[in-house]
């Protein structure tokens, strides 16, 4: 049993491995009693073809190797914001060569570039190709400039900052990558420990403190690595389960409902900042608690941990600091929605777009089909 009370098999339900539970308690049976068997989810954002390469990320002489080369493909930002292709009804990576940009690496300062790792993002492509692919940071060029690499091309709006969401699915993991490091780049050009100037390191994954006395230069230390802040967002299901939680900000769009969400604390488990949050939004109590799957949210450098919370009691009280409103939604409301009819009936609210995890944890409460 752990410190926080714990079984081993209440922490095989908990990450839904129901064999486990099975091993452990030698009865088939028990597993009727988690409460949602789960099917495993890719979320949006969670698919990225590339290998990553990470071992090779402290080999400058490599990096510098396949800079140069001719296969290598450039992902472009200009201002955090993708070059890309819309083609198809969807946004597609516009990658650009060596020759293209080559002037840009020869120039002092050196843009911000990031290793992303080998492969090919076309998945059409069965021959075991394998580029070598980098962000770059184009930041310092007028706008016009960069439309010249491609005149098919253009720069992703910044003003929608959904749009970012048009992505070819398999293309939009990559695209994570890119933009959270670069964000991380663009935020911490100046050590958090002393203040002083940081440079990069290791293609694009560590930055390292310039000053010789600063501490974060002995040992490891999380102030010379990428930031990542973990999230928990989380469907409420009702004591009877026919009903679940959403809420809505005052910054969403006008009728939209969504799962509750909020950012873990220190020394808090995924369990308890689930608990904590529900509580402090809507004042439900809630009981076990069910991890789902996970989704990278390059908004900038988020993680959000998707789960099943299950409730035991009714009575919401909502704090306005958080929330704009949240109510119990009946199965058979969400479905029409789900399904189109709420929309030709005239529905009051709308539930997040499929590409949010919280879509995909609300398609999973009602049990549809993973077509929908």
């Amino acid at each position: 049993m752990t410190k926080s009370g714990q079984t081993a098999v209440d922490i095989a339900q908990f990450w839904n491995h129901s064999s486990i539970v099975t091993l452990i308690t030698g009865d088939s049976n028990i597993n009727s009693n988690i409460p949602c068997q789960l099917s495993t989810v890719v979320t949006y954002f969670g698919k990225n073809p590339l290998d990553r390469c990470s071992a090779m990320r402290d080999n400058q002489e490599w990096i510098e190797k396949e800079l140069h080369q001719a296969s290598t493909k450039y992902i472009l930002f200009h201002k955090l914001n993708p070059f890309v292709l819309y083609q198809d009804n969807k946004y597609e990576i516009c990658p650009v060569s060596y020759k293209d940009i080559s002037f840009l690496l020869m120039g002092d300062p050196k843009p911000v570039y990031i290793f992303l790792g080998l492969g090919c993002l076309d998945l059409s492509i069965t021959n075991g190709e394998r580029n070598a692919w980098f962000a770059l940071d184009v930041s310092t060029l007028e706008e016009e400039k960069v439309l010249k690499f491609s005149k098919k091309a253009e720069i992703l709006s910044s003003k929608n900052k959904y749009a970012i969401m048009g992505m070819d699915e398999i293309q939009a993991g990559v695209i994570a990558q890119s933009k959270s490091l670069l964000t991380w780049h663009l935020r911490y050009r100046f050590c958090p420990t002393c203040g002083s100037v940081t440079n990069i390191a290791e293609a694009g994954y560590k930055r390292i403190c310039t000053s010789k006395d600063c501490i974060s230069l002995q040992g490891i230390h999380n102030t010379s690595y990428p930031r990542l802040d973990p999230v928990v967002i989380m469907l409420v299901i009702s004591p009877d389960k026919q009903q679940c939680l959403l809420g809505r900000q005052k910054t969403f769009p006008p009728g939209l409902f969504s799962c509750l969400a909020g950012f873990m604390e220190p020394g808090e488990t995924i369990e308890d900042a689930v608990r904590r949050e529900i509580m402090e939004e809507s004042g439900i109590k809630v009981d076990k608690v069910q991890y789902y799957t996970c989704q990278p949210w390059p908004m900038p450098m988020q993680l959000m941990i998707g789960c099943l919370a299950y409730a035991t009691s009714n009575y919401i009280k909502v704090d306005q600091n958080e929330l704009e409103a949240a109510r119990w939604f009946p199965k058979k409301e969400i479905m029409d929605i789900l399904t189109g009819h709420g929309l030709n009936s005239g529905a009051a609210f709308s539930l997040p777009p499929k590409q949010a995890i919280a879509y995909q944890l609300i398609k999973t409460f009602v049990g549809t089909s993973s077509n929908l």
